[in-house]
């Protein structure tokens, strides 16, 4: 008991308290070392889905190797079978994010939700949140698998991304012709292709039919969001996988971060094969050791158990002015009251074996 607190509870980035016959859960999470729902590819989120499903994310590296001992070739990082689980169709949400008009088999169009009552449009674009998920052909499902792994927040890293997901930002900015979408998405390809990367952001102006940056610009940044401390297993897999790292690579990096924080995203350099050769993916370009996209969540219950205070915000804080303070941002703010509140999410029992 502290200053009239009882601590109930601390793990990790959650605490549970109570006072004056109030029950209060805090949760706080890394958002910005969360796979980033609207850039992840489509292989990116079917592999996120099925790590979700089967919590199968541990890599495995093949025996067989060359002359050297080194292993000559690993099997994709937690990858079931499709006959190893059941797995919810992403098909509606690839749908709802892209630009064209086709419905894929198991996905919804313009046609589907004109149809509904009452009727509205698809995004067709970059989801501005997760509760978004819920408007899509079914979005609950596909929210309950997702909604805990995945962010909508944070700035976009222009070398991470293809050229349909850059042309899906551009079209979630502002009304474009698609004609000139589907350009840009396609120098932006060829950009990638001949120059490897872009070393700033003023560098998008040498693809051709882009002009102007200025009204992109705070959305965008040339460095890595995922905390790499911070991400959990299935995020940090998956955003590795994006990258196109070897499975024993990562199963690399996962181990490092169990020996102790890692300090600089140049240790895992090694490991990632990263040697500043140009061409290489650099590992700058999807990690950091620090957290910028912060996710609160606040719960207060009366101990009568006759209502319920709900809080979920999210907070960007970034280095800035001359002496490089922290400046700190409110990006979304949501209230709500007793039914509408969600669950509080249960507490996870610690496995048995487990490494203090």
């Amino acid at each position: 008991k502290k200053d009239g607190y009882q601590v109930a509870t601390i793990i990790g980035g959650r605490a549970d308290l109570e006072k004056d016959g109030y029950q209060v859960t805090i949760m706080i999470e890394d958002e910005g070392s969360k796979p980033n729902l609207n850039t992840l590819s489509d292989k990116g989120l079917g592999l996120l889905s099925q790590l979700i499903e089967s919590k199968n994310i541990q890599p495995t590296v093949t025996p067989a190797a060359d002359n050297s001992g080194t292993p000559t070739e690993t099997p994709t990082v937690g990858n079931p079978s499709p006959s190893d689980t059941q797995q919810i169709s992403l098909d509606p949400l690839l749908d709802w994010r892209d630009r064209n008009t086709e419905p894929r088999p198991e996905g919804a169009k313009l046609d589907y939700y004109q149809g509904l009552n009452p009727p509205y449009k698809p995004r067709d674009g970059f989801l501005a949140s997760l509760e978004e998920m819920k408007q899509m052909k079914n979005g609950a499902q596909i929210y309950d698998l997702l909604a805990p792994e995945v962010t909508v927040f944070g700035k976009i890293n222009p070398n991470t991304i293809s050229g349909e997901a850059f042309s899906n930002f551009l079209n979630s900015t502002g009304e474009y012709q698609q004609g000139w979408l589907d350009t840009v998405a396609d120098q932006f390809e060829t950009y990638r292709r001949d120059h490897t990367r872009f070393d700033t952001i003023e560098m998008l102006k040498n693809v051709q039919g882009i002009i102007t940056i200025e009204q992109f610009k705070p959305f965008l940044q040339i460095s890595g969001a995922c905390n790499v401390n911070m991400a959990s297993d299935i995020g940090l897999t998956v955003l590795l996988k994006e990258a196109n790292y070897s499975d024993s690579a990562i199963q690399g990096v996962l181990n490092l971060r169990k020996a102790g924080p890692i300090k600089q995203v140049a240790e895992v350099n090694g490991l990632l094969g990263y040697s500043g050769v140009k061409g290489q993916v650099h590992p700058d370009d999807y990690l950091t050791t620090v957290s910028t996209i912060i996710h609160y969540r606040i719960w207060v219950r009366s101990g009568k158990g006759t209502g319920c205070y709900y809080l979920d915000t999210v907070w960007q804080r970034e280095a800035g002015g001359l002496k490089k303070d922290w400046q700190i941002t409110q990006i979304s703010f949501r209230e709500l009251w007793n039914q509408a509140a969600p669950e509080i999410p249960k507490l996870e029992e610690p496995k048995e074996n487990e490494e203090d």
